[in-house]
């Protein structure tokens, strides 16, 4: 954690603006990224190690996807977007076990009036679409996926494309334990959704025509 430390300690966390015209700070943002991404808790139930702040994340994260997107980044954009639904789930799991009144239908809140309204106000904000939440970051870690597998098909070696493939898609393989957290929770309507979009989208005919080279030239 005190390398964590040490590398937040070199970035202002209040300012959002891109740094990318700036290479030194370009750098200390990367190095500031692949430690608070090393630094995550592995799952909710039994965290192995101290998680990063939240504000840490998000400034990593708004660097990451602005003024344009890091996709050569996007397995720690992708592990560092899944700690802050980590989060998410931790304050429902709390709320559900402290009001369990609220959270009655799993999918709604419903104030009691028994509380300061505004405290109940709060509340209903952070429990605020309890599935729609989680059915918008899974759409973000779909095409995440996607759009990292056609651009390594495209611009990188077949191998390196496959061996992404296998860490985003390892239960197709065998490739074994995923090295990726957005796994964690993932349910098999969830799984599906991402076999079946990156399945349909353009990244096979990508790699066929990868696969297969250039045409031949007439003479």
């Amino acid at each position: 954690m005190e390398a964590v430390q040490k590398a937040i300690s070199l970035v202002d966390l209040n300012t959002l603006e891109s740094p990318s015209r700036n290479p030194e700070q370009h750098k200390k943002i990367c190095s500031l990224l692949r430690k608070a991404a090393k630094a995550q808790p592995d799952a909710p139930s039994s965290p192995s190690k101290e998680p990063v702040s939240l504000p840490v994340i998000r400034y990593a994260l708004y660097n990451l996807a602005f003024p344009d997107f890091a996709i050569e980044m996007t397995p720690q954009f992708l592990d560092l977007l899944t700690t802050v639904e980590f989060y998410r789930h931790l304050n429902l799991d709390r709320t559900r076990h402290l009001f369990p009144q609220f959270l009655e239908d799993n999918s709604q809140f419903k104030p009691s009036g028994e509380l300061d309204p505004e405290l109940e106000a709060e509340l209903s904000q952070l429990s605020y679409e309890l599935t729609g939440m989680r059915s918008l970051f899974w759409t973000i870690v779909v095409h995440c996926c996607q759009q990292d597998l056609t651009h390594r098909a495209i611009f990188h070696s077949i191998t390196d494309f496959w061996l992404r493939f296998n860490e985003y898609l390892p239960f197709l393989t065998n490739a074994g334990p995923s090295p990726h957290k957005f796994h964690h929770r993932m349910s098999e309507g969830e799984k599906q959704t991402l076999m079946e979009t990156i399945a349909t989208g353009s990244l096979p005919d990508v790699i066929v025509a990868k696969t297969q080279g250039p045409p031949n030239q007439k003479q």
